[in-house]
Formats: C-alpha cells, sequence, structure tokens
C-alpha cells in the first residue's frame, strides 16, 4: 500500500475539525467502542486532561484517512511520555485503523512517526492487545525491533447473543440460575418489579434520569467511600456531557429496574455496532435481598436474546463474580510500554520485562489463595474464552 501520508494534529480543535474524516473511519474501524470517536476524545480530554498536550497522528491513503492514534503526555518514573486517552472513569482514545486497507503497512508508517515525537517512550495502560489493529502494531514492534514490554492486567467478560434465551440460560451454571430465580420470586411476592429502558432519549432529557441513576451509586458503598459520581464534580460534568453526545447519536441505553415504582437498580450503558456496553452500574443497598443488580441483568440479557438487534454484550470493567456469572467469553486488556529511542526509554523497558512476570506470578498466588476462600456459590464457573475472532472482542 503505497502513497501513505502522516499528518499530524496538536490540539483539540484540530481533532474537532477533523471529526467527519476521523468519525468515517471509526465506523470502517472493528473498533465498537463509541469512546474512539473524536468528540468523545475531546469531551474527555477537556475534562479529564486539559493540562496536557494533546496529540494526534493520521495517515491518509489517496485524501482518505485509513489510520488516526490519539495521545496525551503523561508522566512515568519522572519522564514525560505519550499515552492514551482514558482513565477509570471511562475508556477514550484507541488505534482507529480501516480493515479493508494495509494495517501493518498503516502501523509501520505511525511507528515512523512516533519515533520523531518528543517523548522517549509510550505507556499504554489498557490494549486489548488480542484485537487485530493492536496484534498488527505489536508485529510491528517484533519486526523492527523496537524495545517494548507487556504486562497482563485483567480480562473482560463478554456475552454473545447467538442462541435462545432458553438455551442461553440453560448453559449457566446451576447455583447462579437457583439465586437468580430464587431472587425474582422474592421480588414478585414484595410487589411489581419492571425493567425500563431509554435508548431513545433526547439531549435535554439526559440529565435528570442520570441523576437519579448516580443518585442510587451514591447512596450506597461508593458514596461512603467518597468514590461516586456525584462526589467528584469533575467525573458528574463528563459524564452528563459524555451522555448527551451519546444520545444525540442515538448510542445511548440507560437501564433502570423499578420496583413497585421506585428505581432500585441501573446500567449506564452504550449501543454502537450490534455491541452493548455498560461501563457504569449500581443498585439500592436497602433492596439488597432481592440482588437488584442481578435481577437486572437477567431481564435485560433475556430481552436482548428475544430483540437479536445486539449481537454482543461488553462488560467493560475486569471481569468479577458477578459478570462472568454471564458470560460467554472474555478477552485480554494488557498494559504496553514501548522505547521510541534512547538508553533511557530502554533500560525501563528492561525492567519492566525483568520485573512484570515476578510481579504476575505473586499475584496468581494471592489470587489463588483467594479463590480457596470464596464461597462454593462462586466455584463451579467454566473457565471460558470469547470465540476466535469475535467482534466483540475488539473493543
Amino acid at each position: 500500500m503505497s502513497g501513505l501520508v502522516v499528518k499530524r494534529l496538536d490540539s483539540l480543535s484540530e481533532l474537532r475539525r477533523a471529526a467527519g474524516a476521523w468519525d468515517d473511519l471509526w465506523e470502517r474501524s472493528e473498533i465498537t467502542l463509541p469512546t474512539a470517536r473524536a468528540e468523545m476524545i475531546a469531551l474527555w480530554s477537556e475534562c479529564f486532561a486539559a493540562d496536557r498536550p494533546f496529540v494526534a497522528l493520521l495517515v491518509e491513503h489517496d485524501g482518505q484517512l485509513v489510520g488516526a492514534l490519539p495521545l496525551m503526555e503523561t508522566r512515568r518514573f519522572g519522564l514525560k511520555v505519550g499515552g492514551l486517552p482514558g482513565n477509570d472513569w471511562s475508556p477514550a482514545g484507541d488505534l482507529v485503523v480501516d480493515q479493508r486497507c494495509d494495517v501493518n503497512r498503516v502501523c509501520e508508517r505511525l511507528l515512523e512517526a512516533l519515533r520523531h515525537a518528543a517523548w522517549p517512550m509510550l505507556w499504554l495502560d489498557a490494549l486489548p492487545s488480542g484485537a487485530n489493529r493492536w496484534q498488527s502494531f505489536l508485529k510491528t514492534l517484533e519486526q523492527e525491533r523496537v524495545a517494548h514490554a507487556t504486562q497482563h492486567r485483567f480480562a473482560i467478560d463478554v456475552v454473545e447473543i447467538q442462541e435462545t434465551w432458553d438455551d442461553y440460560f440453560a448453559a449457566r451454571s446451576r447455583s447462579h440460575r437457583r439465586h437468580v430465580h430464587r431472587a425474582a420470586k422474592r421480588a414478585s411476592k414484595r410487589g411489581s418489579t419492571e425493567l425500563m429502558r431509554y435508548d431513545k432519549l433526547t439531549p435535554d432529557q439526559v440529565e435528570p434520569l442520570l441523576r437519579e441513576c448516580f443518585e442510587l451509586e451514591a447512596s450506597g458503598w461508593k458514596g461512603r467511600a467518597r468514590g461516586a459520581v456525584l462526589n467528584v464534580p469533575v467525573a458528574w460534568d463528563f459524564y452528563q456531557r459524555q451522555a448527551r453526545q451519546l444520545a444525540a447519536w442515538r448510542q445511548l441505553s440507560v437501564n433502570v429496574l423499578q420496583h413497585q415504582g421506585r428505581p432500585i437498580a441501573f446500567e449506564y450503558g452504550w449501543r454502537s455496532k450490534g455491541v452493548y456496553c455498560t461501563p457504569k452500574v449500581g443498585y439500592d443497598e436497602s433492596f439488597g435481598q432481592l440482588a437488584p443488580g442481578q435481577l437486572l441483568r437477567y431481564r435485560l440479557i433475556e430481552q436482548l436474546h428475544q430483540e437479536r438487534d445486539v449481537k454482543w454484550i461488553d462488560f467493560l470493567g475486569p471481569a468479577s463474580p458477578a459478570t462472568s456469572k454471564w458470560a460467554t467469553g472474555h478477552y485480554a486488556i494488557d498494559r504496553v510500554v514501548v522505547s521510541l529511542g534512547g538508553g533511557l526509554g530502554r533500560a525501563i523497558v528492561a525492567v519492566c520485562r525483568r520485573y512484570w512476570p515476578l510481579a504476575q506470578k505473586m499475584r496468581r498466588c494471592e489470587l489463588q489463595v483467594d479463590d480457596r476462600l470464596r464461597a462454593p456459590y462462586t466455584h463451579d464457573l467454566p473457565d471460558r474464552t470469547a470465540p476466535a475472532g469475535a467482534p466483540a472482542v475488539t473493543r
């Protein structure tokens, strides 16, 4: 694929001016998260990294955008390094590549441009490293003999919507099915329970519903720990702005479980490219006997199986017993550090290569001990991996 031209954006205003071409590229890419769209990256950056330099590298072929990589300046070991936008509140930037082009060649051109960046290294904290685009990038690093290190961080559970609901639910563990059925019966005895789904909100309708949901979160342990969205003004501002934009794109999905007309659980989610993503959940702890979070997922996943317009559910956060009970697969999230030249960057990569395997081994030992201490209810979960090449595992 000859004739590839690399361009550089140095501000969020330039990113917004390129939003049309960027989002068209996103549509042609394997990425399913709407947070990789231009305006989502700009919103995140304004809320969480307004004081950091922003850079985006663009690769064009015959005037059409075929690759893009957004980066923010951050600090590691006292050094200024490049990293992807995104944090624990929300993912943001990603490597966006047209699936129809020569992805390896695009990655080669991006790497050439990165070597001329002012940073000695890249520190990429949350890569879905099994995705095709990142596999191509890592392959390019190997071919060019660029020093880099990879550390597995966690797995994210997914659900594939391909069977009937009865077949899917019958494949869940017996203890989980029994637990959900008991919760549903308890809820029915105490009054009516209804799942309210808001998939067609206008931007003006977002704030009241969102506040009601996050007040539910703030009423529990997250609120007491001062870690709920409403406890962090910048996070609350961010979610309002993100949700309004997603609503304008018809990609916002808020699901609320009501018991006798009162909200007791919610999921704040996104829908794009046939995938439902759920980055935020919360429930009223005073209704804990009803397992409101699991009851919400029970009813939502049943309805998604019946409707068939969603093909995958992506739980986004680290896998846990709460998500693994529903999962049909998972994908890995890794940390990748890349030296862009210079002895210091290579030295840090060498240290990471030595230290990370030891830290991972110690972590596995801790998890084995923790697993032996868990209740029997969590022991009958089979080890599943997502089907090879499944679109939901390419975030």
